[in-house]
């Protein structure tokens, strides 16, 4: 219930329960691919430079191995391996998102 005070300890295990199945099954609105930011991001006008490939390299290299991957299912260590070819992948996308301003 929005904007209602829930106070009796059964409404509020339910209220906890129903949030931690929704992020659990994927139905929480933070969901990958699901539509906008809460809040777009406002560079007072200013133009972003493009990351450069040196700045896609070492942003690979500083990512943590060992880790579970995340809503994008990709492990750190498979990015670190993929070579050249999948910095300058990495790069192009990157460079894609950041001109038109939205995910491809």
């Amino acid at each position: 219930p929005k904007g209602n005070l829930v106070s009796d300890a059964q409404n509020i295990l339910k209220l906890w329960r129903e949030h931690f199945s929704s992020l659990l099954n994927g139905n929480e609105r933070t969901a990958p691919g699901d539509g906008e930011p809460d809040s777009p991001i406002d560079y007072g006008g200013a133009d972003v430079p493009l990351p450069d490939r040196e700045e896609v390299r070492i942003e690979i290299t500083c990512l943590k191995n060992n880790k579970p991957a995340g809503a994008d299912v990709l492990q750190a260590e498979l990015s670190k391996h993929g070579g050249e070819e999948l910095i300058s992948n990495m790069h192009q996308l990157l460079c894609k998102i950041c001109s038109d301003e939205s995910m491809p």
